[in-house]
């Protein structure tokens, strides 16, 4: 674990570009754990839907937004686990004319049933491990509207 040294010597070389993005991250964190909070069926089912992809590419994306964003969510006054994670990062990135896909899955594990949420691009996760899917097998939505999980 970093020392408060190590942290204050790391916080003095970001620019204000990244002071930007954790400003942004830290509102993003709050405005998705008060709606899940207020309203968690709406909040998940609103981030599930697909927007068109806009033609933006991995140039317009800043290569510290991830890290900016995991220091915003490392020292934000709310407890926050997977979902207000994925859910912000998600639209932090539909912001920059990316089409990320929320994805929720699923896996038992000594007769529990776990969960994680995590966001993708083009099928490949971007704030998670490359077998996440492996490790916590996703939903699918019927076209009924339905939540469809295949235990592995």
């Amino acid at each position: 674990m970093r020392t408060l040294t190590e942290r204050l010597r790391r916080a003095a070389t970001l620019g204000p570009r990244d002071w930007l993005l954790v400003a942004e991250a830290w509102i993003e964190l709050a405005r998705a754990g008060t709606l899940l909070r207020m309203n968690s069926a709406r909040a998940v089912r609103g981030a599930l839907e697909q927007k068109p992809h806009s033609g933006a590419d991995e140039h317009d994306l800043p290569p510290q937004l991830l890290e900016m964003f995991l220091v915003a969510a490392r020292f934000h006054i709310f407890r926050l686990n997977c979902l207000p994670k994925a859910l912000a990062l998600k639209r932090m990135l539909e912001r920059r004319r990316f089409a990320p896909t929320l994805r929720i899955g699923a896996r038992k594990e000594a007769g529990r049933l776990l969960g994680h949420a995590w966001v993708e691009i083009d099928d490949v996760p971007f704030n998670d491990a490359a077998d996440i899917a492996d490790r916590y097998p996703p939903f699918s939505i019927s076209e009924a509207g339905l939540a469809i999980w295949t235990e592995k």
